[in-house]
This record gives C-alpha cells, structure tokens and sequence, in this order.
C-alpha cells in the first residue's frame, strides 16, 4: 500500500484527520455574491474537521470531522450553507467514518468507515438520505475495503480492497448496484493497486498501481472497460507517478511524479495527447502534489510542502501554479498573510477548492465575475446581521439609505378606489413595500411586504370627518 506522508499531504491511500477549508463562489447559491468567510467548525461541539470533496456547484462540502457527541471519534459529514454540518453517522454502529468523495449533485456521499458487524474492520460504503450508509463489501472474501471516488450521478463507486482471490492484495476497484465490487487486477503483471477516481459517467477509473513492466515501481494508470489498466509512465524518466484525480470526460488526469530531471516530486497534467507533464514548483517547495482537478481539466488543485510549512495551490495554464492567497491577491483580494495548508478539491469550474490551513480553521474564500474575498468570520457575522435592518426599512418609507456600507433602496407603492355610499365615502386600497439593503460584503437582503387597507370617512360635523380603517 502507499503510505507516504510529509506536511500537510493526504496520501491517495491514507484518510487524515484535521480541519475543513472551503473556498468557493455563489454558483448555484452556495455561497455569497461576493466575498466572504465561513467556519465549518467542528461536529457537534468537536474541535477538528477535514473537508474531502465538494459537489459541481458548490453547495455540498463532505469530509470528517471529530464527534463532540461521540467522544470526537470521527464521523463522516455533509455540510451546506443553509444546514450546516450534519453526521451522516457510522456503519452498524462501529467506531468511525470517513467521507471521499460525493456525486455532482450532493446526494451521494461515498467513503470508508468501521463496520461494527465484522469487528470494526475498514469497510467501502455509499450514502444516501433515503438509504443511510451501507456496506459496499469486500473482493472475493477480502478482509478491508474503502471508497475514494463516486461518479456523476452517485451509481459508481471506485477504491481499493484487499483482494482474497490475490492472497489479499490491494485491488483497485469499480462497484456498481448491479454488478457489485469488481477487481481492476494488476499493472502489467504488477502487485496491488488502487483506484483515486473516476470519470463523471463511470466509464474511466484512475489510480496507482505497482507495475510488474517497471520491477512495481508504482505507475499512474488509467483505466478503461475496454483497454483495461495501462500506464501513464513516469515524469521526465523518473520512477514513480501517482493518479489522484480525473476530469469529467476522462481526458485529463493529474496527480503527483517523480521528476526524473530534478529528483523532486511535482504535480503533473496528464493528457493522451501531451502525455505526462510538470505544474513545476510552488513556493520553492520541491515536493508538490495534485489531488484534484475540475469537471473541465483546466484548474488543478493541491499543495507545496516546504521546509518550514505547507501552501495549497491552485493552477491554470494561464496563470502557472500559485498559492491560493496569491490567486485571491490576482484578482485584487488584499490578504495580509498566508494561511492555507492544502486544497484537496474543487468543484465543476474550479471557483471553489476545499481544503485546509496551517492553523487548522476552516474559512470559505471566493473570486466571482463581481468580485472577490477573503475576509474574517466576524465580518461575515456582522454583514448577516444587517440583514435584519431590511425589515426596518421596508415599514419606513420610499427613498435611498446611504450609511456607507448599508446603501440600499426601498419603497412604497399603493392602489385604490373609492365608492361614495352616501354620506360615506369608502375607500379600499392595495399596497406593497421593500427593501434592499447592502451589505458590508457586498451582498444584500431583499425584504418585502404587501397589505390591503380598507377605510371609511364619516362625516361628524360639517367641518369634522372620521376616518376609521384596518
């Protein structure tokens, strides 16, 4: 099995514990309009939290997070911006759950977790809302098993397992409802393998395996139904590659290799047509993993662990490989320091990357067409409580607020007729008011109201009327 770790890095094979980070942009509602920071914080009361995978638009963040109601034992989560953080529980009330990976739309959640039933021993599963977790077995009577990738629409489910028909070896593997877990076998007449993710309709798996035309040397592979498992070689002639992640359509493929000219280990960009190649250095780390890349293959995502601490990056061929601060800093963010360690993932346009920071909080940022952010949770606290002075404004009166950072305009507007009943003239009117006030991170809160006003003038004295109404 593959078990390297330096700094931050999350191996291909290895869950890690520590703490969520979200960056992301208000696709499909997922965030704010522009700007913007929010604390995934713990589970229950917990203190730590790792965000793992991140739906296309955005909205649903999966990972791991310490248990405050379980003795911070970790438990896999689903987070939105409108729920919250939510334990999706254990498997037959094992010890621990851990989340990969979740289809496009959210509704799916794959992983590994402790399976009570067969003394806690490292399980694949898939959740649903409907179903909850559920035990996607083992190859062949194989004693583990676990979940790293999901396709599109949740029905594909891709990982490793211990294979008891290959003297229980890893196996990569592909699951599917109905023809359940299959092995992907070996490399060229390799040893184990493993699988890290899959295309968005299940037909393309990538991973690492031990390749027997390379003395099982780990390769990057990709896999096909119809090519089986070959490899993607080294970088530069060196020895090792590793697959961590796919594009939607199966053409791009990016992970971590040696490089053959330097000795050092960079992300690479895979594509059939330009083969395997470097993203190069970030922050003068030599040692440079990918672990994601977006729907289109054109953003990639990961970290740089130096000598002295870890940065995430986040690349185009655009702008080359940067530091997500300096992606924030581009687009004209003023950060002050730099805080993040690793971005694990991102969703289908690469506006937003989940990962972590040095410091172990979680914090969502975002660049959008209208603007970008980095800003501090109380900012965010304090822009969401303006929201509450919209109310105010629409029972005030038509016109424009300007407070600085609280400008917004509201108003009145109101119908109505009158029949003469003499000596009673009543009148029944129809109104409607609202407000839309700015906020300090420039989103802003709609509120509106209508009423219907029914009122009478009675004549008291020639000179008097009454004007009752409701």
């Amino acid at each position: 099995m593959i078990r390297f770790n330096t700094g931050c890095y999350v191996p291909p094979l290895v869950s890690d514990l520590s703490s969520a980070v979200v960056f992301t942009s208000p696709v499909g509602g997922a965030a704010w309009a522009q700007g913007g920071i929010r604390d995934l914080g713990g589970l229950n009361g917990g203190s730590t939290s790792t965000a793992t995978s991140v739906s296309a638009d955005g909205g649903v963040v999966v990972g791991n997070a310490a248990d405050g109601m379980a003795e911070n034992a970790t438990r896999a989560f689903f987070w939105t911006h409108v729920g919250g953080m939510v334990s999706l529980g254990v498997l037959n009330d094992g010890h621990c759950s851990f989340a990969a990976g979740v289809s496009a739309d959210g509704t799916v959640v794959v992983g590994t977790a402790y399976d009570g039933a067969v003394h806690n021993r490292d399980r694949a599963f898939r959740w649903t809302r409907s179903s909850g977790m559920v035990n996607l077995g083992v190859l062949n009577g194989g004693l583990f098993s676990y979940a790293k990738g999901v396709s599109a629409d949740g029905s594909v489910v891709v990982g490793g397992a211990d294979d008891g028909a290959a003297d229980n070896e890893m196996r990569a593997f592909r699951w599917t409802q109905a023809g359940g877990m299959v092995s992907l076998g070996g490399l060229n007449g390799g040893g184990e393998s493993s699988a890290a993710g899959v295309s968005a309709d299940g037909s393309v798996v990538v991973g690492s395996a031990e390749d027997g035309a390379a003395g099982n040397a780990y390769r990057a592979f990709i896999w096909t139904l119809s090519g089986g498992m070959v490899s993607l070689g080294g970088l530069n002639s060196g020895a090792y590659s590793y697959a961590t992640g796919v594009s939607a359509d199966g053409k791009v493929v990016v992970g971590l290799a040696e490089d053959g000219l330097s000795g050092e280990y960079h992300a690479f960009r895979w594509t059939r047509a330009g083969g395997m190649v470097s993203l190069g250095r970030c922050c003068g780390a030599a040692y440079s993993p990918a672990n994601a890349v977006s729907a289109d293959g054109k953003v990639v995502v990961g970290f740089s662990d130096g000598n002295t601490m870890s940065r995430a990056f986040r690349w185009t061929r655009a702008t080359g490989i940067q530091s997500v601060e300096n992606w924030l800093r581009a687009a004209g963010v003023g950060v002050d320091q730099n805080i993040t360690c690793e971005a694990t993932a991102l969703n289908r346009d690469g506006s937003v990357v989940v990962g972590r920071t040095q410091n172990k909080t979680a914090f969502i940022a975002q660049v959008t067409p209208i603007g970008s952010g980095l800003v501090t949770l109380a900012g965010v606290q304090g822009s969401l409580a303006g929201s509450a002075g919209g109310g105010q404004m629409a029972l005030t009166s038509a016109g424009c607020e300007d407070h600085g950072t609280r400008s917004g305009n509201l108003g009145l507007a109101e119908f109505g007729l009158g029949k003469s009943l003499s000596p009673v003239l009543v009148n029944l009117s129809l109104g409607q008011t609202w407000a839309k006030p700015n906020q300090v991170l420039n989103g802003n809160t709609t509120t509106e109201g209508a009423y219907l006003l029914a009122e009478a003038l009675v004549p008291v004295t020639d000179q008097l009327w009454a004007t009752p109404g409701a």
